[in-house]
């Protein structure tokens, strides 16, 4: 009796685990759990500067499975939807959020996804002025750079092609060359967050020896003003 009621129970365990095999959907079977990225995602192409800024055109184009995607859409911002036929490329400096769909064979659409993509192909701007003290040896320069898109990064000061000073944002960018040397050329270089540079405009070596001629003494000045004032006034001299 008891040996029929255990093959009775087993007979029915067995049933049942059969039966509830038959009853797990099929759809969850052809989408397992895992990112559905793997499905369908974007592929982007181009130039990486600094901190995840591209510093060229975006070309993008989308990996996706063909026996699960039929259909894939796409918008870039607050644009509309468009069917992805085949890779595009984005062109301008800016933040863009990338968002698309798909829709699989059995025309189910499955939920956006997005990622963003920053663009900055434009280097920096900087203006600058020099303040010369004749009478302490020293030029004083000051960088005021700009960038609309990434923002600043520093500021590098060069003498002769050595670097001298790098002031990180937000500043203030100034350096003072002490003593001033009779020859010689001092530069700048802008570094936006993005990597570009724009190097600005320079002081030649001729320009820093006339800086130079008139950073003479003072006594020596004087002497060579007396000498002036007696050779064209000889009376001075009687």
């Amino acid at each position: 009796m008891r040996k029929t009621l255990l093959k009775k129970s087993l007979v029915c365990g067995i049933i049942a685990l059969l039966v509830g095999i038959s009853i797990v959907p099929i759809a969850e079977s052809s989408f397992p759990n895992g990112p559905k990225e793997r499905y369908c995602y974007p592929r982007l192409e181009g130039n990486i500067g600094n901190h995840g800024w591209y510093i060229s055109p975006v070309n993008v184009r989308f990996v996706y499975d063909p026996d699960v995607v039929e259909t894939i859409f796409y918008k870039i911002n607050t644009g509309q939807w468009i069917q992805y036929t085949g890779p595009f490329r984005i062109n301008h400096d800016g933040y863009y959020r990338l968002e698309w769909y798909f829709i699989d064979f059995s025309g189910e659409q499955h939920k956006p996804n997005a990622t963003s993509i920053k663009i900055d192909m434009t280097p920096p701007m900087v203006t600058w002025y020099k303040q010369v003290v004749i009478i302490e040896n020293r030029i004083v320069y000051t960088a005021c750079p700009t960038d609309n898109m990434s923002g600043i990064d520093c500021v590098e000061f060069y003498l002769n092609g050595v670097l001298q000073k790098n002031i990180a944002a937000p500043g203030p960018y100034v350096w003072v060359l002490h003593p001033i040397p009779r020859h010689g050329w001092v530069g700048i270089r802008t570094y936006d967050v993005a990597g570009n540079n724009m190097d600005g405009p320079y002081v030649s070596s001729q320009q820093i020896s006339q800086i130079q001629s008139q950073n003479r003494p003072i006594s020596q000045q004087i002497n060579q003003l007396l000498l002036h004032l007696i050779m064209h006034h000889p009376l001075i001299g009687k």
